[in-house]
């Protein structure tokens, strides 16, 4: 992933520990796949394609999950 592309990453944050990050599938805002967290532990939910991934490892490092 480019330098910026990672700028481009859209993260909204919500109650409760979800985090929504555009997939980048297709266009922008388009899909979404989310982290939910919770003290010490992270989920991933994912149900679009592995486009997504880099963006998802990117977001987790920068929210310090190694």
């Amino acid at each position: 992933m480019s330098s910026a592309e990672q700028k481009c990453i859209k993260v909204r944050e919500y109650p409760g520990g979800i985090v929504a990050i555009d997939s980048g599938q297709v266009r922008n805002e388009m899909a979404a796949c989310y982290l939910l967290e919770a003290g010490e532990q992270v989920a991933v939910i994912e149900v679009g394609s592995n486009y997504s991934t880099p963006r998802i490892l990117k977001v987790l490092e920068a929210r310090g999950w190694d």
